[in-house]
């Protein structure tokens, strides 16, 4: 059944260590200095800002850059740290079509796989800047099925957060969270059963 395996990479993959604190407050700064009103700084959202902002789609290739510079420096710095029992899985998959769904950007998502030696394992990737609708919008689920040639009946998306499984759900796919080995071994007994 599930021929298509999407996953997301932070928190699944690996742990970028991102300092998001801190590309939260640049996020804001920029907001603000281009006139978009921040109600509540304590509860401002990274990921809510889709659907919060109105203007967002127009400010986002902006605001990407500042992802990307947060997230290049957790790599220059040796933050990221690899799940080893998701990579051993990924490394088992054979007869699967894989795919990567992630807010994170598209040079991110590349360094990181290569770095850890996987990113043979992947045909398509799509990264926050390669679309408009990032999580928890479909939109960015909906791409990477696409792109895969995959039928959406045969898909399942695999994350570690709300955000993941409201954008799978939103798309009309299965969603895995897997964020230890234990929910690891349960993912490759479905994706056995599923072959």
């Amino acid at each position: 059944m599930f021929r298509h395996v999407m996953f997301d990479l932070d928190k699944t993959i690996v742990d970028l260590n991102v300092e998001w604190a801190h590309a939260r407050k640049e996020i804001i700064q920029y907001i603000r200095g281009v006139g978009i009103k921040v109600e509540d700084e304590e509860k401002f959202s990274l990921w809510e800002m889709p659907f919060r902002i109105k203007e967002f789609k127009k400010h986002k290739k902006e605001m990407d850059k500042i992802f990307e510079k947060w997230e290049r420096k957790a790599i220059e710095e040796g933050r990221v740290k690899k799940r080893e029992y998701a990579v051993k899985l990924i490394e088992k998959l054979d007869g699967k079509i894989l795919g990567i769904v992630s807010n994170n950007c598209h040079s991110t998502i590349e360094k990181v796989l290569g770095d850890i030696g996987i990113r043979d394992r992947f045909g398509c990737v799509v990264g926050r800047d390669d679309v408009y609708d990032v999580k928890p919008l479909p939109g960015i689920v909906e791409e990477a099925i696409k792109r895969s040639g995959a039928e959406k009946n045969n898909s399942i998306f695999v994350g570690d957060s709300r955000w993941d499984f409201i954008a799978g759900s939103m798309a009309g796919v299965p969603v895995f969270l897997m964020r230890n080995e234990e929910e690891a071994k349960t993912l490759e007994y479905i994706l056995n059963l599923t072959l």
